[in-house]
């Protein structure tokens, strides 16, 4: 999987879905986010069993594919990225499976490997 995004839309996008994921679960995947990216649209979706989200994110999805990212930790990082380059250009968020259980964020010179779950 492979989505590209504007970080300023990235965050909007994770702090809306990530209020529908559970602060603490017996059911570890509870506390994440699902990416899914088919081959036009990208869904961010989190559910804590009594309340789910499904949103269509804004973004390009260059390769499609499933991930699910512990929600905490991908809406911190998303708070603190930067929205726009030293130029005054949105700044691009790509999002990238690297292994079967590693992603790869990268936002202009920062990039950040998370662990993902299965997403099934």
């Amino acid at each position: 999987m492979k989505i590209v995004c504007e970080s300023a839309y990235f965050q909007q996008d994770i702090n809306k879905v990530a209020k529908a994921a559970a602060g603490t679960a017996t059911l570890p995947i509870l506390q994440n986010i699902q990416i899914e990216a088919s081959e036009d649209t990208i869904f961010f979706s989190a559910s804590d069993l009594e309340v789910g989200m499904r949103i269509v994110a804004h973004g390009k999805v260059e390769e499609a594919g499933i991930v699910t990212l512990p929600a905490k930790t991908l809406s911190a990082l998303a708070k603190e990225l930067p929205k726009e380059t030293s130029k005054g250009d949105p700044s691009k968020v790509v999002l990238e499976s690297a292994a079967s259980d590693r992603v790869v964020l990268t936002c202009d010179d920062a990039t950040f490997t998370l662990n993902s779950l299965d997403s099934d």
